[in-house]
């Protein structure tokens, strides 16, 4: 019997498998959902999977032809029947088409260049009811192009309640032409009633290995820091390549800078660190400075029990962490991870930056300083 085949995806051979056998046999769900780490290819199995469903000239035995005019429009993000929809800042009142076609231009150039790449922005994000009013009248039109529609929303935890609610109404009576991808990466922010009508589809971390291979052959960047990259990157690609950008490096100076200033009580330094982060309003860099401290305090825990050699931060600070070592037991560690993770929480229903900080920060000094 002669190999199905599949999508190319990087350590998602599951996933990949799944919707190949799927597609070829056209035995298809009507709504996915893919769950997992962010930057694992969750959005590029989707668009492959739209490529092969829009394809004009498709084969049984393949996925896609990739030589017709239909593939030529996918691989742009540009076919009329492929609707994408992803979180982006709310368009400036006056400015809503001009924005949004900005917004929507950015990510499809973005993707192009690298699809595992995670967009960042400033300012809180959402899917908007309107963006989900929207693609409801498109879906209950006939195709323009192909004989069916495909649709991926893209992080679709971002969406607002309202839109949520517009969107099961889609769900409960689906046009049967088409298929509905959801990507996200906190499941457990995805209404029930949203996973009981989707087909879930886990993607898994990928491991520091494969993305540090992956830095170094697509990226050529140099070994010690693709290894210090895939370290820190939670698993997931797209984190790495932020790193590996330059545009993370800032932060993780600044995470510890303010750490230290928390635990060698320093208010004034605190603060003006605080209000540095306040003004420059960007969001994106906060989030990594949480993952960042979630880091320090396992560094600084495996230090106090000698255990230097599994560091994760780079071991430039370990010298600092060492001094500050003696105030994490296992149980100190621990309370501080939770604390993180609850400003994390906090973060993402878009708690105020010096608020967040702020509280975050004098409660961590309350369970870190010495009797």
């Amino acid at each position: 019997m002669a190999e199905v085949e599949q999508f190319k995806l990087i350590g998602q051979k599951l996933p990949a498998e799944i919707l190949s056998q799927s597609l070829l046999s056209g035995k298809l769900a009507g709504t996915y959902l893919f769950y997992g780490p962010p930057g694992v290819g969750k959005f590029l199995l989707a668009w492959e999977c739209a490529k092969s469903l829009l394809c004009s000239n498709r084969k049984d035995d393949s996925l896609y032809c990739n030589n017709c005019q239909s593939c030529a429009y996918v691989d742009r993000l540009l076919h009329p029947d492929l609707h994408l929809l992803f979180p982006h800042p709310a368009p400036r009142k006056g400015k809503e088409q001009k924005e949004s076609q900005e917004f929507r231009d950015e990510f499809r150039q973005a993707k192009i260049k690298e699809p595992y790449q995670i967009l960042e922005y400033s300012k809180p994000i959402n899917i908007s009811r309107d963006a989900i009013r929207r693609l409801k009248g498109e879906l209950y039109r006939k195709p323009f192009l192909a004989d069916r529609k495909v649709v991926i929303i893209d992080r679709a935890e971002s969406m607002r309640i309202d839109s949520v609610n517009l969107l099961l109404k889609i769900l409960e009576e689906p046009p049967g032409d088409t298929t509905i991808f959801l990507t996200t990466s906190q499941l457990d922010r995805i209404l029930p009633t949203v996973v009981s009508r989707s087909q879930k589809i886990r993607f898994s971390p990928l491991s520091p290995e494969t993305i540090q291979l992956q830095l170094k052959q697509r990226f050529s960047t140099e070994a010690e820091k693709a290894a210090q990259y895939a370290r820190l990157a939670e698993g997931s690609l797209g984190n790495a390549l932020n790193y590996a950008s330059g545009r993370w490096e800032n932060i993780t100076s600044t995470s510890l800078e303010l750490w230290l200033a928390i635990l060698d009580q320093k208010p004034e330094k605190m603060g003006a660190i605080i209000d540095s982060l306040d003004a420059e309003k960007d969001r994106s860099q906060v989030l990594i400075l949480l993952k960042m401290w979630q880091y320090l305090a396992r560094d600084a825990a495996l230090l106090n029990q000698k255990a230097d050699s599994n560091l994760v931060i780079n071991r430039i600070h370990a010298t600092q962490l060492s001094r500050l070592a003696h105030r994490f037991s296992p149980g100190t560690s621990f309370a501080a991870f939770e604390l993180i993770d609850q400003a994390r929480l906090d973060f993402y229903r878009n708690l105020g930056i010096k608020s967040l900080l702020t509280g975050l920060s004098l409660a961590l000094k309350e369970i870190l300083s010495p009797n």
